[in-house]
């Protein structure tokens, strides 16, 4: 790098020092941005089952609530089970709802299983009967609880292939 005399000082070209900051900001902004990508978003590709984990008692308690006034809005308040599992989108799907197809986007999110006397809250053509079971369940997104699809079956369906099973009814 050149140096310049400047009132008796040798300091570095501006120009060079600005692109080596550039250079430097560049590289470390890319750096975090792939790192944050890859363990932020903690999806993992299509198909692949992201690692178990239990759910936080934080968590439980903010499943169970959502899974209490979800109950209620499709007909039951007060649901005989209600179980949740860890799990990403396409795993809970492929349970809970086999052969629906799903888009790339996997992320991260829980399935809840209800057991009781539901009536979907959906609507249906006029002279249709309006869906009902025993068993509802419910696919939430992990980052913000919202509801990314759901269900009524005849039967539960097996989650504890996909994590450990939180129980959301204690």
């Amino acid at each position: 790098m050149k140096k310049r005399s400047w009132g008796g000082r040798v300091v570095p070209r501006l120009r060079d020092l600005h692109w080596r900051l550039s250079a430097s900001i560049l590289c470390c902004g890319l750096v975090i941005s792939l790192a944050m990508a890859e363990t932020s978003s903690g999806a993992k590709p299509p198909g692949q089952h992201q690692d178990t984990q239990t759910i936080s008692a934080v968590a439980a308690s903010a499943l169970r609530n959502f899974a209490l006034n979800f109950a209620a809005a499709n007909g039951d308040s007060s649901p005989a089970t209600m179980s949740a599992v860890a799990t990403d989108r396409m795993s809970a799907l492929s349970v809970a709802d086999p052969g629906d197809v799903v888009a790339d986007v996997n992320p991260p999110s829980y399935l809840i299983i209800m057991t009781g006397n539901f009536t979907a809250l959906a609507k249906v053509p006029p002279g249709a009967a309006v869906p009902t079971g025993p068993v509802l369940w419910v696919v939430v997104s992990a980052s913000d609880y919202t509801v990314e699809d759901f269900g009524l079956s005849s039967s539960v369906p097996n989650i504890s292939p996909l994590g450990p099973v939180a129980n959301l009814r204690s």
